[in-house]
């Protein structure tokens, strides 16, 4: 272990334990958690968009 990681790892701890500020842990894996949502919400409205975009050139006209 490098002492660079051993004060990263201090560092944490204190934010984590509320004696310095910055992101928390948990706060990390919510933000990690949140974007992997985003990225699969904006897959599935692509897919939706070219479905609805599809659908609609097949759709005779007057109907």
């Amino acid at each position: 272990m490098t002492p660079e990681t051993l004060r990263k790892w201090v560092k944490q701890f204190e934010i984590d334990n509320g004696d310095k500020t910055g992101v928390t842990t948990a706060e990390q894996e919510e933000i990690k958690r949140l974007k992997k949502e985003v990225l699969k919400l904006q897959q599935t409205q692509e897919i939706l968009l070219a479905a609805s975009a599809f659908f609609a050139k097949t759709v005779p006209e007057g109907h």
